[in-house]
């Protein structure tokens, strides 16, 4: 348990780095964005490290997003059930649910 919590801790103070001021990472999430826009081939999508939810707010609202981050700060601003804290040492939590992507 205190792993996750040191985990917490470092993204806790490293998420913010990766928002939309972040060209790099903004550019790939909005290249996944286009992606999976493409495809055409379903609308329910998984981020694991959703961080502060940029791919969420590209993909727009026609999409069914669920998203899992290590931070209990960050997920706590989505103030989204389908946002969760999640560390990948344990299992998803969404085990019932079916993904059309997972990033």
């Amino acid at each position: 348990m205190e792993k996750k919590l040191e985990k917490a801790q470092i993204w806790d103070s490293l998420t913010y780095f990766y928002d939309k001021r972040n060209k790099t990472s903004y550019r790939r999430l909005s290249a996944i964005a286009n992606e999976i826009n493409k495809r055409k081939s379903g609308n329910i999508v998984l981020e694991l490290g959703c961080g502060l939810g940029i791919l969420k707010k590209i993909l727009g609202q026609e999409y069914r997003y669920y998203g899992c981050d290590v931070s209990p700060k960050v997920v706590g601003m989505h103030n989204d059930e389908n946002i969760v804290n999640w560390d990948l040492d344990f299992e998803l939590p969404f085990v019932k649910q079916k993904f059309d992507f997972v990033v």
